[in-house]
């Protein structure tokens, strides 16, 4: 009878732990642009219940480091355009004048 609820459980938790490896795979892949642990990330991917929350977790991060990024690139042109340099709608407005 063990055996039979074994299996069971196994073969309940198979689909998903498949199901989850192309996000795990990926997952290692953005863990190493964002200087994360690869492993750390692979393993908390591919654990069935835990991935789910994992991926909320990746989620957010992913969108943290994007709205980081988007204000350096900012203020990187709002120091570029302190500095004197013209901004592209001045330089749209001055190409149509020649």
């Amino acid at each position: 009878m063990a055996d039979y609820q074994s299996a069971s459980i196994l073969a309940s938790i198979l689909p998903l732990v498949l199901i989850q490896i192309p996000f795990v795979i990926g997952n290692g892949f953005i863990a190493s642009r964002l200087n994360r642990s690869v492993a750390l990330w692979v393993i908390l991917s591919i654990i069935p219940i835990v991935g789910y929350f994992f991926m909320l977790y990746l989620f957010y991060t992913l969108i943290l480091h994007f709205l980081d990024r988007a204000k350096e690139i900012s203020d990187k042109l709002d120091k570029i355009g302190e500095l004197g340099v013209l901004s592209y709608a001045e330089l749209g407005e001055r190409g149509d004048e020649a």
